[in-house]
């Protein structure tokens, strides 16, 4: 249910091969490439809260790789 005076909307992602895709109230937006490592974890303490990792490793010599950590919380009543 949305907050006061707010608007609801949904957001999925996908991950096709080694592209990540958000998909955001029906549109598609690339949001990562070259994907070769992707996790979710749910904290143990509160299961609104996630832990995700990312790593991307561009192809081609000298290997290049890099990793995002962020965490984020769900909004709203029952998960």
């Amino acid at each position: 249910a949305p907050q006061e005076g707010g608007t609801p909307h949904t957001s999925t992602y996908s991950l096709t091969g080694t592209t990540l895709t958000r998909n955001y109230d029906g549109q598609d937006i690339i949001v990562g490439r070259n994907v070769t490592y992707l996790a979710f974890a749910r904290s143990n303490a509160d299961d609104r809260l996630f832990t995700i990792t990312i790593t991307s490793t561009a192809p081609g010599l000298p290997v290049e790789s890099e990793t995002l950590v962020f965490t984020m919380y769900l909004r709203g009543a029952g998960v």
